[in-house]
């Protein structure tokens, strides 16, 4: 919770004022962010930690996308299909084994 405050400047469950935007560019806009932060984040042994940003990054998103009428805009159900049309990035490790710092300790 602490990444998903620190990476939100501090404010948590707010999205831009562009949500009133079209969807193909609300979500043309959204999955370069969640790129940049798998990028940065997704080390080997933080699934869990990106995985968590990922499930609120969805939550917060779905309900803003219900705030742009009176009218609820969608369910989980129309959201998810929404989702899978539109293509947003699912967290994954981008760290890969070959780079990690292999210490070999000789004991005498």
């Amino acid at each position: 919770m602490t990444l998903l405050l620190r990476s939100t400047g501090g404010r948590p469950g707010r999205i831009p004022a562009g949500r009133n935007n079209p969807l193909l560019k609300l979500f043309g806009q959204l999955n370069p962010k969640l790129r940049g932060y798998y990028n940065y984040y997704g080390i080997i042994g933080n699934y869990e930690g990106i995985n968590e940003f990922y499930q609120n990054a969805v939550r917060i998103l779905y309900k803003w996308l219900n705030r742009r009428s009176q009218r609820r805009s969608f369910n989980w159900m129309e959201f998810r299909e929404t989702q899978d049309r539109y293509k947003i990035l699912r967290p994954r490790i981008m760290e890969s084994r070959n780079c990690q710092l292999e210490l070999e300790f000789d004991f005498v």
